[in-house]
């Protein structure tokens, strides 16, 4: 292993967590107080140790005949090493205060008035190594919330909620936001009209319920948005814009570069959310809970699409609150329970959630010659892509095919459908392809039963309506690749990507010009044309897993009695047994990052015992 490289990782974590609790009943019966703070440390190292050999190749005509030996030339006598070399990462050191400050009231009244009311102060702070000046500065997050609720004979049901919270990334005029919700909730089948009528028999508990409020968030934007919205982000010493000057335009002086406008106007992003539900036992044996909700985001941050020329601005595009989207959906549970007269029981159960989400507006440069790439009621999370028809099959077919721009091409790269039929494969060809990249459909469904001490349980979990887009960056053999991202370095790779067996058995070459084989020509470099976006790489995410599955047996109790315990239990169980999915290179719920930690299949066998 020290002939090839290796990496040493030193890591360490602290948690603390101090709280106290105080009863105010002297000052009034039901009154409570708590005050909390823990602070987390974590730190990490690693050190690099990397090996490039020398490399040899025959000096041409060195065959010695009469040895049968040849001469070797090296190719690389400056850059190998005999020695491993060493390069030591910087050391990480994460720091986390939290500070909790509650107020609590419970109290009965009459023995028919419920109220109680709830007071919370937070207060976050985080220090993370920073790169620049605005990512060393601590993150600082305070927020206040109360709750009051009532109820009146544990009929009629009210709460009302608020929250303040304060946003650094924010200018002081809107660093505070205020977020109100209301939700009221009636047990109809407490009524005397329902409890003396054949519908009290049907359904011995129904409940009516609905929720309205405001929600906010301040993660807004990309990672490179920048922390905070209302200062600049300017490079003082950019090569990139520098310039050329001088008699013989020998000197070079760097130039100014804009990586960020400032903009105080950028606040929350907000959502007026609704729930309707209802929430059913039928004859005491199933439970149904079922909620539809809807819900309205704005000022969604989104960049500028049109600055006029005029306006003077160079480098990074402004963002503004522009967006706005709808979403909407339904959640359900099911529940059954049944325990015969023979000691044998069973519990079957089910959830639904279905849920789209779409763009209301979306500022966009004019699509009136180009509707289908409005992203106006389409899937905020729809990826937009090429139609791929075929790979070429020889140079003919190139030349017979409207002109892709898209970067180098010949026969046995993918050849793109022509959307706007003007003779060529551009931008513009680009449409809505598959499905979200959000599932639009998640459910779950299992069942446990038990007879004699014996008990058995399993549960099946699956989503549908998303697809994911394989990158092929990441898995085209022969060519360099760079280190994880989790090392933070864009130093290469010792290596270049190995050959998946589907590609080895299933691509393009001249002696096999399958049209539909599943990857293109196999080349040294990457190819623009063949790693865009499209349909070659999309891929049905839709699975159904069987995550679960235990087999028990509980010892009787006079058994139990003999061994002086209170119970013994012996257990089997498996974790991600089976998956059915029409996609095979890798686990589907891993999508299009198929090439991280793989999801684990596990096998437990146990004892657990009770004293």
């Amino acid at each position: 292993e020290t002939v090839r490289g290796y990496r040493e990782s030193t890591s360490s974590k602290l948690k603390t967590i101090i709280k106290i609790n105080q009863d105010l009943n002297s000052l009034t019966e039901g009154l409570t107080a708590s005050f909390l703070f823990s602070t987390d440390r974590s730190s990490s190292f690693d050190v690099n140790r990397g090996y490039q050999p020398y490399y040899y190749t025959v000096t041409p005509g060195s065959h010695d005949r009469a040895t049968d030996t040849f001469r070797l030339t090296p190719k690389n006598p400056e850059q190998g090493a005999a020695f491993l070399s060493f390069e030591a990462s910087t050391p990480s050191v994460t720091a986390t205060n939290y500070y909790e400050m509650v107020l609590n009231y419970a109290r009965e009244f009459d023995d028919k008035h419920d109220v109680s009311a709830y007071l919370v102060a937070t207060r976050s702070q985080t220090e993370v190594p920073g790169e620049d000046l605005s990512s060393s500065l601590p993150r600082r997050n305070i927020g206040y919330a109360g709750r009051l609720t009532y109820a009146l004979k544990e009929k009629y049901l009210a709460e009302f909620n608020i929250g303040v919270n304060g946003s650094e990334r924010f200018t002081k005029d809107n660093r505070w936001a205020a977020f109100p919700s209301i939700g009221l909730g009636y047990f109809i089948s407490k009524e005397d009209f329902w409890e003396d009528s054949f519908i009290g028999g049907i359904l011995p508990s129904f409940k009516l319920k609905a929720t309205y409020g405001l929600s906010g968030t301040d993660r807004i934007g990309r990672e490179d948005a920048g922390r905070f919205f209302y200062l600049s982000e300017v490079d003082l010493d950019s090569p990139a814009n520098g310039y050329s000057w001088g008699e013989f335009g020998d000197a070079f002086s760097t130039g100014v570069f804009t990586r960020k406008y400032p903009n105080e106007k950028i606040t929350w992003e907000t959502s007026t959310k609704m729930n309707l539900g209802i929430e059913a036992d039928f004859f005491n044996k199933i439970h149904l809970d079922l909620d539809y909700y809807t819900e309205k985001k704005v000022n969604i941050l989104q960049p500028r699409a049109n600055i006029p020329v005029t306006l003077g601005l160079t480098g990074a595009i402004p963002v503004a609150n522009v967006g706005k989207a709808n979403a909407h959906g339904i959640d359900a549970t099911l529940a059954y329970t049944e325990s015969f007269s023979n000691g044998l029981w069973l519990s079957v159960r089910g959830n639904f959630t279905y849920s789209v989400s779409e763009f209301e507006f979306y500022e966009d440069v004019d699509r009136a010659t180009t509707p289908w790439l409005d992203r106006r009621g389409r899937p905020t999370t729809q990826k937009y892509g090429y139609v791929a028809e075929r790979l070429f099959i020889d140079q003919a077919d190139v030349n017979n095919s409207p002109f892709q721009t898209l970067g180098e091409y010949g026969p046995g790269d993918i050849k793109y459908r022509d959307i706007n039929k003007d003779g060529q494969i551009s931008f513009d060809d680009q449409v809505p392809i598959g499905n979200p990249e959000s599932p639009q459909i998640v459910y779950g469904f299992g069942f446990s039963l038990g007879y004699k001490g014996f008990d058995f349980s399993s549960f099946f979990q699956g989503l549908a309506n998303e697809s994911f887009f394989i990158d092929p960056n990441k898995i085209q053999p022969f060519v360099r690749t760079f280190l994880p991202d989790d090392i933070r370095s864009t130093i290469p790779a010792r290596g270049k990507n190995a050959l998946l067996s589907v590609i080895a058995n299933n691509h393009w070459s001249e002696s096999n010009p399958d049209p539909k084989a599943f990857w293109p020509r196999l080349t040294d470099r990457f190819l623009p044309n063949n790693n865009l976006a499209s349909t070659w790489w999309m891929q049905d995410g839709s699975f159904l897993r069987l995550k679960t599955v235990e087999l028990g047996y509980s010892l009787p109790d006079y058994l139990c009695k003999i061994l002086a315990v209170n119970d013994i239990r012996f257990y089997a169980s498996g974790t991600n047994l089976l998956t059915f999915s029409k996609f095979k290179l890798w686990d589907p719920e891993m999508a299009a990052e198929g090439f991280k930690y793989p999801i684990q299949k596990v096998y437990n066998v146990g004892l657990k015992v009770g004293f």
